[in-house]
């Protein structure tokens, strides 16, 4: 469960954890959407860094600034109602050749026997693998999920 301040919105980080000045809200701000997935609103970089109004816009302009140089591969965009980074146009086939390039998917033993087994016998759980190999399938099959190699179906 969230805490709420007395306003009925999210407290930010506590007194002193982003340390002084429009440079570490800027930095911070900065850090919040490289690592996010998606366009970050206003509202939730104003939740996750403890400031609002002038201020919050002033360091996401910072940001904004940083980002709009022409030689830069990496740029600054407002999308779906937030903030994200993105790949320079200029730079969209370096980036379509490096997102064609093969996936090296090494696979131990046992997670070719696994794959065998799930290929042979689908849809199986992890209990039906264990008996059959005669060991634990749990890391195995974990491996093969993050490398996109088995989905869950509700029977894993």
């Amino acid at each position: 469960m969230e805490d709420k301040t007395p306003e009925g919105t999210a407290p930010g980080p506590p007194a002193g954890e982003r340390g002084a000045g429009s440079d570490s809200l800027a930095r911070d701000i900065e850090a919040v959407l490289f690592i996010s997935p998606e366009p970050v609103s206003l509202e939730v970089l104003a939740e996750v860094t403890g400031s609002q109004g002038e201020e919050l816009s002033r360091a996401v302009e910072t940001v904004r600034e940083l980002y709009t140089a022409p030689d830069r591969g990496i740029v600054f965009a407002e999308l779906a109602g937030g903030y994200t980074f993105r790949a320079a146009d200029g730079a969209r086939k370096a980036v379509e050749r490096f997102c064609r390039r093969p996936v090296d998917y090494s696979l131990s033993a046992a997670a070719m026997e696994t794959l065998a087994i799930v290929a042979y016998l689908q849809p199986v759980t992890r209990p039906e693998i264990a008996r059959i190999r005669g060991i634990s399938a749990d890391t195995v099959v974990n491996t093969l999920l993050d490398k996109g190699l088995l989905t869950e179906s509700g029977r894993i």
